[in-house]
């Protein structure tokens, strides 16, 4: 073996070795995790399976049959045995068992409705007046009288909003003759007033009920909020039904909500920020650490395991402290382990929170609620108002509101580096926490909600809520004109107008409606008059960045002053250089602000003229208390802003900052009541439960409908009975799978009803029972020794309900898809923690889109799924079926669809937009050729005979979309050489206007390339799936077995890594080889990369390729590929940059190996060229350029 010199190891050097050794080793770790969950999973199925056959009498008998001959005592014990299983067979004839399936029906559940006679009023007061301007709605909104019932956090948030009144049972009628309310509002509180209502909101007995038909007989409209979505959806739905308008957290509970309530007066209303309580004014110094403020919850044990892992993983790049909000109490369900408390710094009560809140430049937050598109903690809101950059686990909902303004996800590491990352950049970690300060007082505080509620129930348009802001300057020359207004047409607040005082000998006419040119002359004369507006100067020569104004006017939701502005800033100094000035004054408050830089209330200048106010306002310092703001979006003497200012005091890095609540509200008014499909499961009708349903107490009465089982109960409040089947269900007649029950009881909401299951043994005795929600898709493990099972409802208080019927499987639930962007991605697989490989090459171009700047969103198309949700390196992936596709494409919040792996179904639902949607659709390989492509997997003539039907199928659909191509359709191929094949297979030519080239993008920036020590040639890498021969690994494992027959076979090093069905079974061969490493398992690609770093040939065939990106991706690294000749191959690699032989030739691998290992001045130069060759065919910033710009990509 050759030896090679090598330089020492530098310190970064060793840090990168032990870098790359700490990520192959968690890899290791999360792939043999992945395993044993796998394992487990099986193990608890075939465990479930042998209960299942051990519970059956024939294998009881047969199991003391074959004991007479195996046991001593088998003989001795089979008369009693066989006694036993005679006597309990009996015992099951005494209480006959229905055959479930002799009763069932496929009928759907009857139509939904409630008694829409109900007038709906709306709230008093709200004249036209109240709409004249935002000053006027805003005053109008505190003068507001609203009764509540609500728990303490809602209620001081709302209370500081408008003149709200909490009520009891006890005080309610007193306060609705006093007070007048204008509008009732409920919340899901748990207790109330003082604890008044425990218990009485999600139960409503007559005196709540009392309550609503008073404010109705007043025309008090009645609002419910229900805050405890999706959770508690079924714990509150018979109070939502008694209420005039329906409010949630949760946007996906809406369609449910339409259906069971029979209207459509069911609305969005997230949690929010409250800006007096919460906001970015500095109490102190922050802790440059990470607080927890909360609790410890032992019943949520994915919450407790995130807050592990952060408390585990954070402390290596800054303190973590913990504020217990139980500290001191002795309940183990909510005490913290003992490893936890180093960290214990106290606790905190709600009105001190600020000191964790704004004490600390970080804080941490955990979401119980992760699927929700709307539901997450209040928290977040709280901590973004509070200017503090957050860091939370995962949640759906956060991902959709505040896009990458929260640090969100549950993989402790990436939190880690990206807050290595931004900690080595301060700036752009403060405009970060800027970012989020922004976007929630923009349209998430109390008083947004609070106008939301009032514009539904009132059924007005949605206002406003921002004052009017004039924007006030002088210009003497006309280039100083332009280039004010200039300054102003940069700003991307609305609610603007400019009063641009002019020069009289200036010849300039503006026809802007909202620049109004004032002459000098005039100008002095022209006194400010104390109204509503606010007043801004701009000075020429000084910048203002685009969020000037806005950040200016956000922050009138929290100052406590009539002056808002800058005293720490950028400023340009005479030697040209950028500089800070007044550090640490951001968010205090000052008792003087310069005019140059101020934002006041009209009333500060009221009775100036605007040539007073303007004479010199370069040099007038306003002496009033002021609340200093952050030093961005402005610059001092920066007449012509460079790209380095731009940089530095702009926000200019493109960034996901989440949907804006128009555009949810809008997408909800778009929203239609959950339908009510044919159920291919069979389900026990309402009009059978009937006849066998039986109670003997006469307050519940049970009756025959024709729509089902209906119930009407006048028991008191708190009380409850049972309602129990006449006749048990025999086991082996219940629609089980492997031992377990999938069930939904369907019915309309009023009247609280619960499912209840008794498990009964062979000797009839109760064996255990569960009691389940209705509405609510429920499965349930049969425990072992259960005969029968015993069906009833547990009924409690009073109401009434109508019960469609006992469907035996789970409901199809439809839930809407929320768009974040105007561009949607579908694609068959996404990249999952458990499955690297899936279509990782549309995961990388994801990535790369939003780091353009362009915004997509993913959804994964998976059959008869209800809407699920993952996170993969921070992209979400939304998977579904294509009802949930087709209903989002029908809302009209997409523009685009980028398609990957096109077929008939999917084409079937895209051509209903074609008109108005473009679409772009990536054609890969399998899903567009015909079987002759792709002989090689097919090994029996059934096989064959079943992909020659599929084949037909397939190319018939190609041949018909290609002979009428959509105008709205582009078809992307990913290599010229396919493009040939597919036009040669379908016998159609696109027109080249129909179609582009453009390759997979290879990162480059991921896959560096460093030189390869010659050494490096006898490291040989093979990464690849498993899952068909396609991937040619037989070939590999031949090449391998051919060149252990040589001496110089000893030299080399081998690593085979990857996953699929054909892994062991391709592999087994080299096993006994001391030098062949084999690891199952998928790798991440930061992992794959560290490879990249130690190997130097990447050993890949392959029988069909239309471009090959894991082998670009080795080449971008430096590695040698030694490949075949199959399908567009040729087109990526060549003799110059790498190995190509002949298709199925193990053998000229093997010899191509041995060729690298005699010339390593050849391994050399074909390292440095494949790196070369990717870089200027298939660069990620080239190719992602060339799909960015794209019909329907471009913005």
């Amino acid at each position: 073996m050759e030896k090679t010199s090598r330089p020492a190891d530098t310190p970064s050097d060793t840090t990168a070795h032990f870098r790359d050794m700490l990520t192959r080793i968690q890899e290791e770790n999360r792939r043999l995790k992945h395993r044993v969950e796998r394992v487990e999973k099986q193990l608890a199925l075939t465990n479930s399976q042998l209960l299942h056959y051990r519970n059956h009498p024939f294998f009881q008998i047969g199991e003391a049959m074959v004991q007479v001959f195996t046991r001593p005592w088998g003989l001795w014990c089979l008369p009693g045995r066989l006694y036993n299983a005679v006597r309990a067979a009996r015992v099951l004839k005494s209480r006959p068992a229905l055959s479930m399936p002799s009763w069932f029906t496929n009928a759907p559940p009857a139509s939904r409705s409630v008694d829409e006679k109900r007038t709906i009023c709306s709230v008093k007061g709200f004249s036209e007046d109240a709409y004249k301007s935002s000053a006027h709605y805003l005053a109008a909104l505190r003068r507001l009288r609203m009764m509540t019932i609500m728990d303490e956090f809602s209620f001081h948030a709302f209370s500081l909003e408008c003149h709200a009144q909490q009520v009891t049972p006890q005080n309610w009628r007193e306060t609705l003759a006093t007070f007048k309310p204008q509008l009732l509002m409920v919340e899901s509180a748990w207790l109330g007033e003082g604890g008044a209502w425990h218990n009485r909101v999600n139960h409503p007995g007559p005196e709540f009920e009392a309550l609503l038909a008073a404010c109705r007989e007043a025309m008090v409209p009645t609002v419910f909020w229900n805050k405890e979505d999706p959770v508690h959806f079924q714990t509150f739905i018979n109070t939502a039904s008694l209420f005039d308008h329906v409010f949630t957290t949760d946007l996906e509970c809406i369609p449910r909500y339409q259906s069971l309530l029979g209207h459509r007066r069911v609305y969005l209303l997230p949690f929010a920020c409250q800006p007096k309580t919460h906001n970015p004014v500095e109490i102190g110094v922050r802790k440059d650490a990470a607080c927890f403020a909360g609790a410890y919850y032992v019943r949520y044990p994915e919450r407790t395991r995130d807050l592990e892992h952060f408390v585990e993983t954070l402390p290596c790049i800054l303190p973590v402290e913990i504020y217990d909000r139980n500290f001191g109490k002795n309940d183990a369900n909510y005490a913290f382990p003992p490893s936890y408390q180093p960290l214990i710094v106290g606790n905190l009560p709600a009105h001190a929170m600020d000191k964790a809140y704004k004490g600390y430049n970080f804080a941490i937050n955990l979401n119980s609620i992760k699927q929700s598109q709307t539901m997450f903690a209040r928290r977040i809101f709280e901590l973004l108002a509070c200017n503090t950059l957050t860091i939370s686990n995962d949640s759906v909902g956060v991902r959709l509101l505040f896009g990458n303004l929260v640090l969100c996800g549950d993989d402790a590491l990436e939190h880690v580096d990206t807050l290595s990352r931004l900690r080595e950049n301060p700036i752009q970690l403060e405009k970060l926490r800027l970012w989020g300060l922004r976007r929630v007082m923009s349209e998430h505080t109390v008083t947004d909600r609070l106008a939301h509620v009032l514009a539904c129930v009132g059924n007005t348009p949605a206002r406003t809520l921002w004052p009017s802001v004039r924007v006030i300057a002088a210009a003497d020359t006309l280039g100083a004109c332009k280039r004010l207004i200039a300054q102003f047409n940069r700003q991307h607040f609305s609610e603007r107008t400019l009063w641009l005082v002019v020069s009289d000998a200036i010849d300039y006419e503006t026809d802007s409606p909202n620049v109004v040119l004032i002459r000098e002359t005039a100008a002095r004369a022209r006194l400010v008059v104390e109204d509503d507006d606010w007043y801004a100067v701009m000075v020429d020569g000084d910048y203002y960045g685009p969020h000037y104004l806005t950040d200016l006017v956000s922050a009138t939701r929290f100052a406590a002053s009539e002056c808002i502005g800058k005293t720490e800033y950028f400023a340009i100094e005479s030697d040209g250089t950028l500089s800070r000035r007044e550090e640490g004054q951001a968010f205090r408050y000052q008792e003087h602000m310069p005019l140059r830089r101020a934002f006041v209330r009209s009333r500060v200048l009221a009775g100036e003229s605007l040539g007073m106010v303007l004479e010199a306002p370069e040099s007038r310092i306003l002496q009033l208390r002021a609340l200093a703001i952050d030093a961005f979006s402005y610059c001092e003497n920066a007449n012509v802003p460079t790209a380095e200012l731009l940089e530095t005091v702009d926000f200019s890095k493109p960034l996901q900052t989440g949907i804006s609540m128009h555009e949810l509200n809008r997408f909800v008014k778009t929203l239609k009541p959950e339908s009510q499909p044919d159920m291919p499961m069979p389900m026990l009708a309402g009009k059978t439960m009937a006849r066998w349903l039986r109670v003997t107490d006469a307050r519940v009465d049970l009756s025959e409908n024709p729509a089902g089982l209906a119930l009407a109960s006048s028991l008191q409040e708190g009380q409850h009975l049972y309602a129990v089947f006449q006749h048990d269900f025999a086991l082996n007649e219940c629609v089980l799978l492997e031992n377990r029950l999938d069930f939904h009881l369907d019915t309309t909401p009023g009247l609280h009803l619960q499912a209840v299951i008794w498990f009964i043994n062979a000797r009839g005795e109760k064996n255990g029972h569960i009691i389940k929600s209705v509405n609510t898709n429920h499965t349930v493990f049969i425990p072992e020794n259960t005969a029968r099972l015993r069906i009833g409802l547990r009924i409690q208080g009073s109401g009434r309900a109508l019960v469609h019927g006992l469907i035996m499987g789970h409901k199809p639930l439809f839930k809407p898809l929320a768009a974040r962007s105007d561009t949607l991605l579908l694609t068959n697989h996404y990249p999952s923690t458990s499955d690297l490989y899936r279509n990782a090459f549309v995961h990388s171009r994801v990535l790369a889109y939003h780091e353009a700047g362009k915004a997509v969103d993913v959804f994964r198309l998976r059959e008869n799924m209800a809407l699920q949700f993952h996170t993969f390196e921070g992209i979400l992936c939304a998977s579904a079926d294509l009802t949930v596709l087709d209903a989002a494409l029908e809302s009209g919040q997409y523009k685009t669809v980028l398609v990957h792996f096109l077929d008939e179904s999917l084409w079937k639902v895209l051509k209903k937009y074609i008109e108005r949607v473009r679409v772009v659709v990536w054609v890969h390989g399998a899903e567009i050729q015909p079987v002759s492509r792709r002989m090689f997997n097919h090994t029996t003539p059934e096989t064959l005979a079943r992909a020659t039907l599929k084949s037909e199928q397939r190319m018939r659909f190609w041949r018909e979309l290609f002979s009428a191509f959509p105008n709205n359709l582009h078809v992307v191929f990913v290599s010229a050489h396919f493009a040939r094949e597919v036009f040669a297979d379908t016998g159609i030519t696109l027109s080249p206007s129909a179609f582009s080239i453009i390759h997979n993008p290879i990162q480059t920036d991921r896959f560096v390339y460093v030189p390869k020590p010659a050494s490096q040639r006898m490291r040989v890498l093979s990464i690849r799936p498993y899952a068909s021969r396609t991937y040619a690994n037989d070939l590999t494992v031949r090449a391998i077995l051919a060149l252990s027959e040589h001496p110089e076979f000893l030299q080399f090093e081998f690593l085979l890594t990857g996953d699929g069905a054909l892994f062991e079974e391709t592999l087994e061969p080299l096993r006994s080889f001391t030098n062949v490493r084999i690891e199952r398992g998928f790798l991440e690609q930061k992992a794959i990369a560290a490879l990249h770093r130690e190997y130097g040939i990447f050993l890949c065939p392959t029988r069909m390729d239309t471009q090959g990106v894991s082998r670009d991706e080795a080449m971008a690294s430096g590695l040698v590929p030694v490949t075949t000749s199959a399908g567009a191959i040729p087109e990526f690699v060549d003799e110059h940059c790498g190995v190509v032989v002949p298709l199925e030739d193990w053998q000229a691998m093997a010899d191509a190996l041995l060729h690298l290992y005699h010339h390593p001045h050849l391994f050399e130069k074909l390292s440095k060229a494949a790196a070369e060759r990717v870089r200027a065919q298939s660069c990620h910033t080239r190719m992602i350029a060339r799909e960015l710009a794209l019909p329907g990509m471009r913005d």
